[in-house]
């Protein structure tokens, strides 16, 4: 089953809240961030791409929302509305699930003897690996939703 807000149809167990939102930021294009997981533990996935654009949506019988890269993009991704645990607009945070849990992010500088030294750490496992420290503590805020882009 599913609902149809506007015209737009939304997972049967999307919060209301998020479906209110999603399609306030649609209406009015404004720039959304936000991050996925599991809402039986609050969990991030810890997603990295496709979690950061504005909203449209798809054509045809059953419109669903979109990410869109750019304000004026006429195409985009299917939003997984139903796993959304925290979303941001214009940088201001709107919906937090319940049971979210941020995920612990780390930077450490580790030489390797590659170019890559500096690691990111989620929740203890090494997650990623940069350049240079500045585009590992960029990464970490926009995982952390601390800036609306990498």
């Amino acid at each position: 089953m599913s609902q149809v807000v506007n015209g737009t149809t939304y997972h049967d167990n999307t919060p209301s809240r998020v479906i209110k939102e999603l399609e306030d930021a649609r209406i009015r294009k404004r720039k959304i961030l936000f991050r996925l997981g599991y809402k039986s533990t609050g969990k991030d996935w810890i997603e990295e791409n496709d979690i950061c654009g504005w909203v449209g949506r798809s054509t045809g019988h059953l419109k669903v929302p979109l990410l869109l890269p750019r304000r004026n993009s006429t195409g985009g991704v299917a939003i997984l509305d139903d796993n959304i645990l925290r979303l941001i607009v214009d940088g201001n945070q709107v919906y937090r699930h319940q049971d979210y849990v941020e995920p612990v992010i780390e930077v450490k500088k580790i030489e390797t003897g590659d170019d890559l030294p500096f690691h990111a750490f989620v929740d203890g496992n090494d997650w990623a690996r940069f350049h240079t420290e500045l585009a590992a503590n960029r990464w970490r805020d926009y995982i952390l939703c601390k800036r609306m882009g990498r």
